[in-house]
């Protein structure tokens, strides 16, 4: 008589906390970064003032395309430091990175404050945005490979979870507080 055991496919009490915090700081790294693609149509015009509202909108809309740009970037510059120094510390360092950068875009003056610097401000917080999300989604993805024994699809899993509930979190807070009258306010 042949007897098969089942290996123990529950959670550790540390991967738990690893993919749990994974899933947080994707969550909050995601919203942080689609919030401003959200909300670009209603701060457009603070930061790119035009007569015509729609080339506003277009150039915010543009800063949002080249953080976007930053993330490959950030991708290849975090994971040779995270080749070198450990994932844990990439880890670190882009959310730091992504909470400085989204407190500085709440902070940053508007253009009728201080003229052409609130826009390449606004830009250069945006690629700091960029480059700290490309980092940050493929380390957690490597530090979970490397740290968790079973279960990493598990893990995957709950990390992506995280990282669609914040874009998730940025629409709903959208629908909350847009005004109904501004849906196509620009054309």
């Amino acid at each position: 008589m042949t007897t098969t055991v089942k290996p123990d496919l529950k959670l550790t009490t540390q991967e738990k906390k690893i993919v749990g915090l994974s899933a947080l700081g994707g969550m909050l790294e995601f919203y942080d970064f689609i919030i401003y693609g959200i909300f670009s149509v209603y701060f457009a015009h603070q930061f790119f003032p035009s007569e015509n509202e729609l080339l506003s909108v277009i150039e915010s809309y543009v800063v949002f395309i080249l953080g976007y740009i930053a993330r490959p970037i950030g991708g290849i510059i975090f994971s040779h430091v995270g080749d070198e120094h450990g994932r844990k510390k990439v880890l670190i360092i882009t959310i730091i990175l992504m909470g400085i950068s989204s407190l500085g875009i709440g902070l940053l003056p508007t253009y009728a404050q201080i003229g052409w610097v609130a826009p390449l401000g606004l830009l250069s917080l945006r690629l700091l945005q960029g480059l700290a999300l490309g980092g940050e989604l493929p380390s957690t993805y490597v530090y979970i490979s490397e740290t968790m024994t079973q279960k990493r699809g598990s893990g995957f899993g709950i990390t992506m979870t995280g990282v669609n509930s914040g874009l998730l979190l940025g629409m709903i807070v959208n629908q909350i507080l847009k005004p109904e009258s501004s849906l196509f306010y620009f054309c």
